[in-house]
């Protein structure tokens, strides 16, 4: 009666331990495929965001041109070119001289 408990509770230990490790092996499985999941996910995202962040940064760049142009066509109305070979010396026009 005693062997066949013992027989029986290491038959019972054997078969929780396949048990135990088979859910440890899926528990992993499952595990590895979040992480996988995760990453492709956070690297999508990255991306996205990555270029979200171009296009802006490039419209910036452009709207910046586009104010400088601006500018300069400003100044050159009120002060004439700021050209070098036109001045000299690439300071403002001076007034015309009467004479």
């Amino acid at each position: 009666q005693a062997q066949q408990l013992q027989e029986y509770q290491l038959m019972l230990e054997q078969h929780l331990k396949r048990d135990l490790r088979a859910q440890l092996s899926h528990t992993q499985q499952v595990q590895d495929q979040r992480v996988q999941q995760f990453g492709a996910e956070l690297a999508a995202t990255v991306r996205q965001e990555w270029a979200a962040s171009s296009e802006v940064m490039a419209r910036l760049v452009e709207q910046q041109k586009a104010d400088i142009s601006h500018i300069k066509l400003f100044l050159q109305r009120q002060f004439g070119s700021f050209a070098p070979q036109d001045q000299g010396g690439g300071g403002p026009a001076a007034p015309p001289s009467a004479g």
